[in-house]
């Protein structure tokens, strides 16, 4: 694992943490929290933030992943529904 962190760079890491951030929100969220509805939103808008925040088209095409269209979906749903989270 060490090994592939030192090939793979930080990147590897810093999505890594991105995964956690966004497991544990939506998690918090399917179970009708609002924290984890709140968590969500804000993991996302962070990380659409951070990828306008890119100048090189490569590294914005790096930072992107395949849910980054899902995922300001679910977030929309989220908060639309807002209400109903405890």
């Amino acid at each position: 694992m060490f090994t592939m962190i030192g090939i793979m760079g930080k990147a590897t890491i810093i999505g890594f943490l991105w995964m956690v951030a966004y497991t544990i929100s939506w998690g918090g969220a399917t179970a009708l929290k609002k924290w984890g509805g709140i968590g969500y939103i804000l993991v996302t808008c962070a990380s659409i933030i951070v990828y306008f925040l890119l100048h090189s088209e490569f590294d914005r095409q790096t930072y992107k992943s395949g849910l980054f269209l899902i995922d300001i979906a679910f977030s929309l749903y989220i908060f639309l529904n807002f209400r109903k989270l405890k």
